[in-house]
């Protein structure tokens, strides 16, 4: 069982976008008994106050329903409790230390981190834009950290594409960058390596 912990500064918008993002990716792969999926706030602010309705619209408009989740505050336990605590931004980190402390079996991260392009997740309760803040909770929960599998990959990979211009491109890829190619497109329909998995292994 692996269990991940999301956590943002109130537990309405960011931290419970990515729970439910992470709950639904998981429950398509089939994996949901290997998981245990959840979020917190580092405040007190909103604690019982349930998902801020903008947020609630924009996992509705994706077919993911959040209803009975309320926001609540991060415990020392929680510590102890899940293998990956993951922050929002980098205040959400600093305001994790009070709870956890030093982090001696490097759970704690920030969910960018993960992805292609590391830093913060914006706050939409200030931005306003919750289509950015479900794209980077999308890109961030794909690039699942610490999952060893093995998979089989075509070695050499074909794409026909438009690019930014709309001209017709077409670009090959052998060996490692045939395995990137496949590993990206599957992102695009939603899917994560581990649904293409043969074989778990063991962390390096």
């Amino acid at each position: 069982m692996t269990r991940v912990l999301f956590i943002c500064h109130g537990n309405i918008c960011r931290s419970p976008m990515a729970e439910f993002v992470m709950r639904d990716l998981v429950e398509k792969a089939g994996l949901s008994a290997q998981f245990e999926i959840a979020s917190a706030a580092t405040s007190t602010e909103e604690i019982g106050n349930p998902v801020y309705p903008p947020a609630r619209r924009k996992l509705a408009e994706h077919g993911i329903c959040c209803a009975g989740k309320t926001a609540r505050q991060m415990t020392r336990r929680d510590y102890e409790t899940y293998d990956y605590l993951i922050a929002m931004d980098r205040n959400n980190l600093r305001n994790m230390v009070r709870f956890v402390g030093s982090d001696p079996e490097h759970k704690v991260s920030l969910l960018m981190d993960h992805a292609s392009r590391p830093g913060d997740v914006a706050d939409p309760w200030y931005t306003g834009d919750f289509e950015a803040t479900w794209q980077e909770c999308v890109e961030g929960c794909l690039s699942f950290p610490n999952r060893f599998v093995k998979t089989i990959r075509p070695q050499k990979v074909t794409i026909q594409a438009l690019n930014e211009y709309g001209e017709e491109i077409i670009v090959e890829g052998e060996d490692e960058m045939a395995k990137c190619f496949c590993h990206e497109l599957e992102h695009l329909d939603g899917m994560i390596f581990l649904d293409k998995a043969i074989e778990e292994l063991s962390a390096l």
